[in-house]
């Protein structure tokens, strides 16, 4: 099973570490996809960081870096997520 978590973040500097890290821990999850929603704190080297650890934490943001909120965010993800995508080309 393949699964495809989807977490929004802005300004999400003092829970995004443990939110990646318990998704993570699951061997099923194959890729986070992390929407930078025009944060403003230390959210964006924090995922960075957490990036080059693990291969599966895909990060995006809106044109011009904009905040768009949530939902927009949550469909940016689904658009870009492999799994998703892999699904709708069959």
């Amino acid at each position: 099973m393949n699964i495809s978590v989807i977490i929004p973040v802005y300004n999400a500097a003092a829970y995004i570490e443990k939110a990646l890290t318990s998704a993570l821990f699951h061997s099923e999850v194959k890729e986070i996809v992390v929407v930078n929603d025009g944060s403003t704190d230390n959210s964006l080297p924090i995922l960075q960081k957490l990036q080059q650890s693990d291969d599966r934490i895909k990060i995006y943001h809106h044109e011009n870096n904009n905040n768009k909120g949530r939902s927009a965010s949550r469909n940016l993800a689904l658009k870009l997520s492999a799994y998703l995508s892999d699904e709708n080309d069959r």
